[in-house]
């Protein structure tokens, strides 16, 4: 068992955790990553296969903050940095309408739903106990909205039916009334909702080039990866988070620290800790959920299959729920001009029917759906890779919460040990939250 000694430990080489290395490193204050897999990054990576490069999901970068902007700046070379206009949509009816939804896609629907929409729209009643997504998106869209739009594709994302998915998931992603918004900026009114910026950022070479970046930046002040690493348990006394024993490269190692950084799923983390109250750590493990993501990717012989960046398929007559394209967003991506890629994103529960489906399988079931909405010709499919994601979102059911509270109850208990991150904790963050997350989480603990 060789000894390592270390100021920081941080679990996880994700954005959040390569954030938090990238500040302490620059600090000089000596860190220490652990990273179970085999490259940097989590879900912000992009994968190259055969020439053809992807992101694990169709990632943008919207920026809120100033600061965020200053820093994103300060590590991306600008010719790197694209600046890109949203266009999304969701099929309806046979038809693709503007996602999310504004004043325009409404117009064009037909009357009976246009009429409907702008109905509720101005009886909308915010009183009552929103306590649920459905009843959220009824206070806050209408009940028409609420049926085209949201009750079908997100009960094929999240896999639970609307009245059991929490409003915190709405209020933290769609924000309210955004068709009012929408209204309101036809005039020029000043209604801010981040997620229906008009544009975002991307990067030439993928959303990968952020991770790559910040791990070449940390590395080059004395911060030290470690990769492929499986991960024993902690060592604690008197309140604090002592070591933690782990394996890499077959090699065994006790890492002593004096502060832990945790960016990994909840569910792993209460695992490294020695078994205490059992009641505590199983309500955890069973009741904090996710929900898992297979992303279908598949070359084909034509120049460009898309005229937007996402795609949505509420129906479950198709397997996949969103689409991207990946050179519709640059065209560094693909390594032949004449072809191009898509991605297709199917949603599930991990050890499922999708899950353990095999990959041939489920790329034959991504092609019928593809070609039943007339996307893509037969002729023009080429090689197909799948690629599964355990932990993609954390899932935010009704009753969530107390069993997050209990994780963070035992967590508590250890004065050196700080969350952060999406999965760290349990939040439904994007890139810039998890930025944000991690640079204010290192006042705290510089502070502490």
């Amino acid at each position: 068992m060789q000894p390592i000694h270390t100021n920081v430990l941080i679990l996880g080489a994700g954005i959040s955790g390569l954030t938090v290395a990238d500040s302490l490193s620059r600090s000089k204050i000596d860190t220490i990553i652990l990273e179970k897999e085999s490259e940097v990054g989590g879900l912000a990576r992009t994968i190259d296969f055969k020439g053809f490069k992807f992101d694990i999901g169709g990632h943008a970068l919207f920026i809120k903050n100033t600061k965020n902007d200053v820093y994103l700046k300060e590590i991306i070379e600008h010719n790197k940095l694209l600046t890109l206009k949203r266009r999304a949509k969701i099929l309806f009816n046979n038809k693709y309408l503007d996602y999310p939804p504004n004043i325009s896609s409404v117009i064009g629907m037909d009357k009976k739903y246009s009429f409907r929409i702008f109905f509720d729209m101005f009886k909308l009643r915010k009183d009552g106990h929103q306590d649920n997504f459905e009843k959220w998106i009824k206070a806050n869209y209408g009940d028409c909205l609420y049926r085209i739009y949201f009750k079908d594709y997100t009960e094929k994302v999240w896999g639970v039916s609307c009245d059991n998915l929490s409003a915190d998931w709405a209020g933290k992603r769609i924000g309210e009334n955004s068709l009012f918004n929408s209204f309101c900026s036809l005039f020029k009114c000043n209604v801010y909702c981040k997620e229906n910026r008009r544009s975002f950022y991307y990067f030439k070479d993928g959303i990968g080039l952020v991770s790559r970046v910040l791990k070449e930046r940390v590395e080059k002040n004395k911060c030290k990866i470690y990769r492929n690493v499986s991960i024993g348990r902690f060592s604690t006394d008197n309140g604090k988070i002592c070591s933690l024993r782990f394996t890499c490269e077959g090699s065994d190692y006790e890492i002593f620290f004096k502060k832990v950084i945790s960016t990994i799923p909840i569910v792993e983390l209460v695992n490294l800790f020695p078994p205490g109250n059992k009641e505590t750590l199983k309500n955890v493990t069973e009741k904090i959920k996710y929900r898992s993501l297979i992303l279908v990717n598949l070359i084909l012989s034509q120049p460009i299959a898309t005229e937007w960046y996402w795609s949505y398929f509420p129906s479950n007559e198709v397997i996949f729920s969103r689409i991207h394209e990946p050179k519709y967003w640059s065209r560094d991506m693909v390594i032949d001009q004449d072809k191009t890629m898509l991605s297709a994103e199917v949603f599930c529960d991990y050890d499922d029917s999708y899950w353990t489906m095999k990959d041939s399988e489920i790329i034959s079931q991504t092609k019928r759906g593809l070609l039943s909405i007339g996307l893509v010709d037969e002729r023009n499919f080429g090689d197909a890779i799948v690629y599964r994601v355990k932990y993609a979102y954390p899932l935010y059911y009704v009753g969530f919460k107390e069993p997050l509270n209990d994780a963070k109850s035992l967590f508590n208990k250890f004065n050196n040990l700080y969350l952060t991150g999406r999965n760290g904790t349990h939040s439904y963050f994007d890139m810039e939250d998890c930025i944000e997350n991690s640079r204010t989480m290192i006042s705290s603990l510089c502070g502490k």
